[in-house]
Order: structure tokens, then C-alpha cells, then sequence
């Protein structure tokens, strides 16, 4: 055997030695995270697909060991308004839902809890914790998602998970039954329609070290701008989290280019968070942030920059659905009159820009209107204040060929070479 033959055979044990350590660190790890997990209901993978469906008939006290996620677990809470926080409530689809364990033995030195959610509604509420009546309020930093985890991925790409995870001491539970409550909190000073929070997985696991704590701070600046005295001012939010008993009378304190901004914090919390909103000037720079908590003051240094400043423009749009809203000949009536209106608004404020929902659309339009209309309506497209579709209407993209898909697009494209109007814009081609 040469000297190269023996190098590559040692290297070639050395790494299946390495491998096999390797599974085994894996392997033993795995079994110590398990022996440490007090309870787990779901798993995290982004979907919430092994919950329960629908809404609560009766308030929500899932008990580990006996309850089913599938069947005792829904997967969506509905939220309530901070001002209704602590009122009775008949609905159980925003009651606060509870989960039942018991220990044992003693408590552990402390224990952490890591809930992980969905966002999918148009509002991203609180999340209030409750362990056995000590309470606190966490807020969510979603994140987008694009990997599709839930079936509801599929109608509205723009969903986002969050995570909310904390430590507390072991002294918050006790020998014997105990229980953790889930409440989820509206800031909104209004109800906003279907708020709520779905859930992706909740685990609670022991911890041997003890030590949390006092107090936290994050500087998060936003993308919300408002005008102040002729200047443009940036939201910027602080978080002060708690790891323990807050009382009221503690304050915040935030400098930036030498401008200081103090607010007090409102504490009255177990553990949890507290958001601070400033307006602070938009541009790149060093903040200092020190807060008071129990007569204690701790600060921290960080370089924060402006968040991008968005233009928003509103495109109206209507949605094309023969027979689900109405029948064909109603349908192409209201779509047609529809887009006489659009033209109108259109004369009244320049700026003001429609799209519809499919050329079959536009299509019914030309078919009803007079030359002098049809005119109109052409006009405005080479105007660019309305705008077509490339594609013939809404197709669901599960069903029709890819040939189907093309061909969906022929009607568009004879108009807009015929006509010399744009074309180019889609509408989303799937429900």
C-alpha cells in the first residue's frame, strides 16, 4: 500500500468517524430536547394543518394527554379589543384559550415558552400569556413567507409567521395541575374585521439555568413617516421587555443626533412587552436608549437607519366571477357600467386609474356601447387610465393546460396590436 493509498484511507475514517459522532451528537441532543419538553401541541413547519378547524362551540381548555390538536385545538383565534380586555365574552372564537398540564414534581429552575403564529388577516394584533394568573403582553414582528406552508398560502401570497419566545422562572408554576392562557389583544381603537392570529405550534420546555432578565430594550424604526411642524418625522418604535413584576412610575428615554424624547412606561405587567412610539427626525444615526425599571437604569447604544419611504398608489379593480355573483347577462351589464364610471371619475380627477379584471370585460363593453363610446374606452387605455389584462379572464390555474393558459391570452393581444393600447398587466389567475 503507498503512502497516498494510506493518506486517503485515514482520511476517508477520520470522516466516517466524524460522521458517525456527528449522528450521535444528533441523536443524543434530540433525546435530551425531548426529555426536557414538558408539553407540545402541533408542529412547526408554518402550517396549522393538524389543528381543528372552524370555531370553538364552547370555550377552549385543551388538556395534554387527553386533548387532540385535530380535534380540541382550533387552528384560528379571533382577537378583541384591548378596551373589551377582561369583560365577559360569549364568543369563543376570541375567549382566552387555555392549556392544561401537570407536573410531577417540583418545578424546574425556569422554563421557556415558544408559541409560533401565522399572520394571515389584514391586522397583526398582541398576543396576551397568561401562566396560572400572572399575565403579559407580547408583540409580533411578522416576517414575510413565501414557502406555502398553510392551504391559505395558495389565495393570498402576502402571509408572515411570527414567533413569540420567552423565559420565565420555574416559581410561576407549581407541583400538580397548572395552566397557560392565550388571548389575542386588538390595539386598533376600532374592531378590524376577522383580526386574529392563527397557530403554527406551541412548546414549553425546561430550563436548568435560572437567570432572566430584569428588562430588555429594541429600537425598531418603522416604515411610518408624519409631518410635524413642516418636518418629516419617523415613527420609531421601542420595546421594553419584562422578565419579571413591572410596577407603574418607570420611563424610557431615547437620544438621537443629540435630541432626547422621554416617555414613561406604563409597567403593570408579570412579564411581557411595552411599545413606546417616537417621532424622531428620518436620517441615519446613533441612538441611545435608557429605560428605568424598579429604580433600576440600564441603556444601550445602537445605530439605527430610516426605513425605505413607500409611495402608495391605489389602482381600484373590480372583480370578474360569472355566476357566483350573479347571472352572465347581469354580470356583463354591471361590468360594462362599471367601467363608464371609471371613465368618469377619470375626466373629474386626472390622476384616477382602473383596472379591470379579464378582457371579457372589455369585450362585453364593445359589444353594448355606441362607436363614440367604444371610442372613449380606447382612448382611455392608450391614456393608460384604463387598463386590461393580458389574460381572457381569471382561470384556475389547476384545471387548464398550459396551452389553455397561452391561448387565455390571444384576445388581449389581437385588441392591443389592433387598437395600439397597452398590454402587459395581470390580474392573479388562481383562487
Amino acid at each position: 500500500m503507498t503512502a497516498k493509498v494510506r493518506t486517503a484511507v485515514r482520511c476517508l475514517w477520520r470522516v466516517a468517524f466524524l460522521f458517525i459522532l456527528g449522528l450521535y451528537g444528533l441523536r443524543l441532543k434530540a433525546q435530551t430536547n425531548h426529555a426536557n419538553t414538558v408539553f407540545k401541541i402541533g408542529t412547526f413547519d408554518r402550517s396549522s394543518a393538524e389543528f381543528a378547524g372552524g370555531s370553538p362551540k364552547q370555550p377552549v381548555d385543551f388538556v395534554v394527554g387527553q386533548s387532540s390538536p385535530a380535534k380540541n385545538w382550533p387552528a384560528e383565534q379571533r382577537a378583541i379589543l384591548r378596551s373589551s380586555l377582561g369583560q365577559h365574552t360569549t364568543n369563543n372564537a376570541a375567549a382566552p384559550r387555555t392549556i392544561t398540564f401537570s407536573l410531577d414534581h417540583a418545578p424546574a429552575a425556569a422554563y421557556r415558552l415558544h408559541v409560533a403564529l401565522l399572520i394571515e388577516t389584514a391586522s397583526v394584533p398582541t398576543l396576551r400569556v397568561s401562566i396560572n394568573r400572572k399575565s403579559g403582553t407580547f408583540y409580533l414582528q411578522p416576517k414575510l413567507d413565501s414557502k406555502m406552508g398553510a392551504m391559505i398560502d395558495s389565495f393570498d401570497p402576502a402571509n408572515s409567521h411570527a414567533d413569540v419566545t420567552f423565559t420565565f422562572p420555574g416559581r410561576y408554576l407549581h407541583s400538580g395541575k397548572n395552566t397557560i392562557a392565550f388571548q389575542i389583544i386588538e390595539e386598533a381603537d376600532k374592531a378590524v374585521p376577522n383580526a386574529g392570529l392563527t397557530y403554527d405550534a406551541i412548546e414549553l420546555d425546561r430550563r436548568s439555568n435560572a437567570a432572566t432578565k430584569a428588562s430588555s430594550a429594541q429600537i425598531v424604526p418603522t416604515i411610518f413617516y408624519r409631518k410635524q411642524q413642516g418636518h418629516l418625522q419617523e415613527m420609531v418604535d421601542v420595546f421594553i421587555r419584562y422578565g419579571e413584576r413591572v410596577k407603574p412610575g418607570g420611563s424610557v428615554e431615547l437620544t438621537i443626533a443629540g435630541k432626547h424624547y422621554r416617555q414613561a412606561l406604563q409597567g403593570g405587567q408579570d412579564f411581557g412587552e411595552e411599545k413606546i412610539e417616537f417621532a424622531v427626525p428620518e436620517f441615519p444615526a446613533q441612538a441611545q436608549l435608557r429605560w428605568n425599571v424598579a429604580g433600576h437604569t440600564q441603556h444601550e447604544d445602537e445605530f439605527i437607519d430610516p426605513q425605505k419611504k413607500w409611495a402608495l398608489f391605489v389602482v381600484p379593480h373590480i372583480h370578474l366571477d360569472v355566476g357566483y355573483s350573479d347571472y352572465q347577462a347581469k354580470v356583463a351589464a354591471i361590468q360594462s357600467r362599471v367601467m363608464d364610471e371609471a371613465m368618469d371619475l377619470t375626466a373629474q380627477h386626472p390622476d384616477f386609474r382602473f383596472s379591470m379584471d379579464g378582457e371579457w370585460n372589455l369585450a362585453q363593453f364593445m359589444k353594448t356601447r355606441t362607436p363614440a363610446e367604444q371610442q372613449r374606452a380606447i382612448t382611455a387605455m392608450q391614456k393608460r387610465q384604463l387598463f386590461v389584462p393580458a389574460q381572457y379572464a381569471n382561470l384556475l390555474t389547476g384545471f387548464p393546460t398550459a396551452e389553455t393558459l397561452i391561448r387565455s391570452l390571444y384576445a388581449s393581444a389581437n385588441f392591443s396590436r389592433e387598437h395600439g393600447t397597452p398590454m402587459g398587466i395581470k390580474s392573479q389567475t388562481g383562487w
